[in-house]
């Protein structure tokens, strides 16, 4: 994650506890934000509801899936927080660059960002977490592969990873 400019090499005196947890295939490297997560002041904002995203697509003939590659990490954190992300492993410390799951705001922080770059797009699409939903009501599909066109644009603009 290094030379992918998640995280760097740190030096702080405090760091949060990091385990695996197990997966139904492999494992997924956790860290405990939870003393953290207590001192953040979250916006009062709801998130998305699944429901609602089922509803704007009830209808749709076209759906279309996409992941977006390291989530929540493409949202930078500010110079002076990125110490209180600070983790140990065997091979050193080192602190995020971008915000990291098991951080409190993170979904919300990102969400939002991406509420606010697709807002035009919202008759094709809908975000859940890390997720975008495309779908079309038409049954032709030059409509559908125009709405991931538009969709996939907007991703390269603003250099979202799917």
């Amino acid at each position: 994650m290094v030379q992918a400019g998640k995280f760097r090499p740190n030096t702080s005196a405090v760091l949060v506890p990091t385990f695996c947890v197990k997966k139904p295939v492999g494992c997924r490297i956790v860290h405990d934000y939870r003393h953290l997560n207590l001192a953040m002041i979250l916006p009062a904002i709801p998130m998305p509801r699944k429901e609602d995203t089922f509803d704007a697509m009830s209808g749709s003939h076209w759906f279309s899936c996409m992941d977006l590659f390291w989530g929540y990490y493409q949202i930078k954190l500010r110079e002076s927080d990125n110490p209180f992300t600070a983790i140990s492993t065997p091979d050193g410390s080192f602190e995020y660059l971008g915000t990291p799951m098991r951080l409190s705001g993170s979904p919300w922080k990102f969400n939002r960002l991406l509420q606010i770059v697709f807002k035009d797009l919202r008759y094709v699409m809908r975000i859940y977490f890390d997720g975008i939903y495309v779908f079309t009501q038409s049954e032709d599909v030059a409509d559908r592969v125009e709405a991931l066109d538009r969709v996939l644009e907007r991703c390269g603009e603003q250099t979202l990873l799917s």
